[in-house]
């Protein structure tokens, strides 16, 4: 499993040659996958490609069949409110974790604040609802594991 903030910089190649790096990860609304990426290919600009093009997530590039097309970077980044199903407010959603080769969100990273990450670690999430209107993630799973895991190079 890759976290998502851990794929930014990542070279991605199209038939062995570089043809960027990937600024952005665009989620689902669901947030159950991966819609695609945004690469910035320097002077040739922003490029888009979609999940459906996307070969894999490897450990030092990703994988592309294309080179996508231009397109603004449009994207907003991962940052949610998330309250429990009783409606209490919990804290923040700020990452996920994308399985690399069917790019299905296996988990949201949900931060209660900085002292709290200090102290006892992001909780990770598995069970969840979205409202995409009201940009709320509803947990549903009362007891979350704590991300007490080293962070991957």
């Amino acid at each position: 499993m890759r976290k998502l903030r851990n794929l930014s910089g990542m070279p991605v190649l199209c038939q062995r040659q570089k043809i960027g790096r990937l600024v952005q990860a665009e989620l689902s609304e669901d947030l159950a996958r991966l819609d695609g990426i945004w690469v910035d290919g320097g002077l040739r600009g922003t490029r888009y490609i979609p999940a459906e093009q996307l070969g894999m997530i490897g450990e030092v590039a990703v994988l592309s069949d294309g080179r996508g097309v231009r397109r603004r970077c449009d994207a907003r980044p991962l940052f949610l409110r998330a309250v429990s199903a009783a409606g209490e407010r919990m804290g923040a959603i700020v990452g996920a974790e994308l399985d690399e080769m069917s790019f299905q969100v296996r988990a949201l990273e949900l931060t209660r604040g900085f002292w709290d990450d200090l102290s006892a670690g992001r909780a990770r999430i598995e069970r969840y609802s979205v409202q995409p209107e009201q940009s709320v993630v509803i947990v549903l799973d009362a007891a979350q594991e704590t991300d007490s895991e080293e962070e991957e190079p």
